[in-house]
């Protein structure tokens, strides 16, 4: 159900907030790929201790202040990824109608996308055009995130999800691959996989510790978007608290999820520069609201404002979209946060 929210947003954020703000999707997210540069590859070098102090501060004052903490917070529901709950209609519900109580047009705000298995996709499609809501299916195209499998099941996950109509296919990158960093196979890999995905847009997380360090995560990530992904994500970060803790767990690649984003919110800015092409970022795990605002201050600092739409940013957690919801009502309810 959405949670009634009378709030007097600003109305700058208000407007940025309307039906229509993810006109054009295809196009902005689009990524035809491009041939993969070997020299361009080695060439490339993170700072990853510039990285690492840079991220130190990030947490301290990159936040909203209180003014714009009500409109913030709706932009980071607006591009929430709703993962599946134990019922798919509800996950739907939830996502199509995550509020309510906003004023004007603001209440046909939902979700950018839900999260499910390929056995949902087919309900979960038929369910949001009922709702006419905007959110779009993204479907996980793998058994298990401890398997490697090879790229022949791989192959055949991607083509039942894109056949069964969702518009987001989601598959990691290799692990043996990125163990070896035998970058030509992995981006040949992942070229049949986005040939695979047909209309349906590919999602590549790349797997962080596998990796070994941000260099090689940046190296990998940019592999990606040659092969064609039009999101790209890091996972099995080494410290998964959403905290910005005051020293480095893995001096090598960064002790935290923030560390790993930059890396790769920084690949996706070179490689814009590089082919004209926008991809997309996505967080998973990420856990709270104080966590979403500061991935999206982030976004915003690295990339620009227009990188917080729905075709180019997602944030994904197990109970984000209710802490979300939590956020806003309390919000709602403290005339003193808008008395200013």
């Amino acid at each position: 159900r959405g949670t009634s929210l009378p709030i007097p947003l600003p109305t700058a954020m208000a407007s940025s907030l309307e039906p229509g703000m993810d006109e054009g999707y295809e196009d902005s997210s689009r990524n035809d790929g491009v041939e993969l540069d070997i020299q361009t590859l080695n060439e490339a070098q993170f700072n990853t201790p510039a990285a690492v102090r840079a991220m130190r501060e990030h947490g301290y004052w990159r936040c909203p202040g209180p003014d714009w903490e009500a409109g913030w917070t709706l932009r980071a529901v607006a591009v929430c990824e709703h993962p599946e709950q134990s019922e798919v209609r509800r996950t739907c519900n939830d996502a199509g109608a995550p509020v309510s109580g906003l004023p004007g047009s603001l209440n046909e705000t939902s979700c950018a996308s839900v999260r499910v298995k390929s056995s949902a996709v087919a309900e979960c499609r038929s369910l949001i055009k009922k709702s006419k809501a905007s959110t779009r299916v993204t479907c996980l195209a793998r058994i298990s995130n401890l398997i490697d499998e090879p790229v022949r099941i791989r192959l055949g996950y991607v083509t039942d999800a894109a056949g069964l109509g969702a518009e987001e296919v989601e598959v990691e990158a290799s692990k043996a691959l990125c163990r070896v960093l035998d970058w030509t196979e992995l981006y040949e890999e992942l070229t049949a996989l986005k040939e695979a995905a047909d209309k349906s847009q590919l999602v590549v997380l790349l797997p962080v510790q596998t990796l070994g360090s941000l260099q090689n995560l940046y190296r990998a990530a940019m592999v990606a978007m040659m092969a064609g992904a039009n999101f790209v994500a890091p996972i099995d970060c080494p410290r998964l608290t959403g905290a910005i803790p005051s020293d480095s767990s893995h001096p090598a690649m960064g002790g935290t999820p923030f560390e790993c984003g930059l890396a790769v919110i920084r690949a996706i800015r070179d490689y814009r520069d590089l082919s004209g092409f926008n991809v997309g970022f996505k967080v998973l795990d990420c856990k709270s609201t104080h966590d979403a605002l500061l991935w999206i201050m982030l976004v915003k600092q690295e990339l620009g404002v227009d990188w917080v739409v729905p075709p180019l940013l997602r944030l994904s957690g197990e109970d984000l979209l209710h802490d979300m919801q939590r956020t806003l009502h309390t919000l709602a309810t403290d005339s003193a946060s808008f008395a200013r």
